[in-house]
């Protein structure tokens, strides 16, 4: 396949010659952004907390998860870079390893694919028929709650961070 694309053996050239800001600063103490910061975090990440991910992922009074989803969201780091190290990583429990690799791939990815693919996807509209319809358990109502008339939200493109084009 052909690609008459940017030649990027050398990122650094193509940076010099691109009309950047560079009187931005960073926009907190707290997070430093950028592929290397991703990549250190992800590695500390590994050799530290992956191997008690399943057990404390969901207690916030430890801090045994990724910290990867701003990186994720960002485009900092590719999923698929995040789940090969994580797979290559050998944790001593196998469940830790499965447990991160299906949330990175499998419910990342179907709601990444489910937001591309339906134009409706922050409506009411776009729900199935049986889930609006109202439960056995609620109390009988003439009919189904109407759907929301518009949404600030347009259709468009998603990109691999969730955003919208």
């Amino acid at each position: 396949m052909k690609d008459d694309g940017l030649d990027l053996s050398d990122v650094g050239t193509i940076l010099e010659g691109m009309e950047l800001d560079r009187s931005v600063t960073p926009i907190s103490h707290l997070y430093r952004g950028g592929t290397k910061a991703a990549k250190k975090i992800l590695e500390e990440f590994v050799k530290n907390r992956l191997g008690t991910y399943v057990k404390h992922r969901n207690q916030p009074q430890t801090d045994d998860v990724s910290h990867m989803s701003k990186y994720l969201h960002y485009g900092h780091v590719s999923p698929i870079y995040v789940a090969l190290k994580i797979r290559d990583a050998n944790p001593p429990q196998e469940e830790d390893l499965d447990s991160y690799l299906e949330e990175i791939i499998v419910r990342r990815e179907l709601s990444m694919n489910f937001c591309h693919y339906t134009p409706d996807y922050d409506k009411f509209s776009c729900l199935p028929n049986w889930a609006r319809r109202p439960s056995k358990s609620t109390k009988k109502t003439s009919e189904i709650p109407p759907t929301p008339a518009s949404s600030s939200r347009t259709p468009g493109r998603t990109t691999s961070t969730g955003t919208r084009r």
